[in-house]
């Protein structure tokens, strides 16, 4: 299994040691424990976090990755890749495809953001999987640093939040 998904029982916090502990703990028990990153196994396992919400939920993505694509499924199911680029046996982009078809296929959001976290992320890859799903709204933010990384989720934040009033009454009295 190359992907977590964070669940309901994930616990909010803005202590850094225990976001820390939790990041570290995530890939534990990896396949590719070594390095490297299966961006298609973290989109698949999104598509299915994605079927499994409420129905009624407004749902959007957003993508994170610190590098390239490294690994990607076979035909088989098996993870396949080097670990360290994108090209094996003479398939150049051949990870990067996996990732874009695997977004692709993703359905019932509104809005997919990726944000490389990382100096070495792959802008590239990341602003044309932004677009892949076809959502109606979508954006790439490079985040290099922690407050790259605070804009970009306010810049998200912003993009999909509707503010609306009902039933509000205002009075005003006009003094003579």
């Amino acid at each position: 299994d190359d992907a977590t998904a964070v669940s309901s029982s994930w616990v909010w916090t803005t202590k850094k040691s225990e976001v820390d502990s939790s990041v570290n703990a995530i890939g534990k028990n990896s396949s590719s424990q070594g390095g490297g990153t299966n961006c298609q196994a973290g989109l698949y396992k999104g598509a299915e976090v994605l079927q499994s919400a409420r129905s009624d939920a407004q749902k959007y993505v957003v993508f994170l990755s610190d590098g390239e694509p490294t690994f990607r499924y076979n035909s088989n199911g098996y993870t396949e890749g080097n670990g360290q680029n994108d090209n094996q046996n003479g398939h150049v982009g051949a990870n990067a495809q996996a990732a874009y078809t695997q977004a692709a296929a993703m359905k019932g959001f509104t809005g997919f953001y990726t944000i490389g976290i990382s100096s070495s992320s792959d802008s590239t890859f990341l602003t044309d999987l932004a677009e892949k799903p076809g959502a109606e709204e979508h954006a790439f933010f490079p985040a290099k640093e922690a407050d790259d990384l605070a804009e970009a989720f306010k810049k998200i934040i912003a993009s999909i939040t509707e503010y609306t009033c009902r039933d509000v009454t205002i009075t005003d009295t006009l003094s003579e």
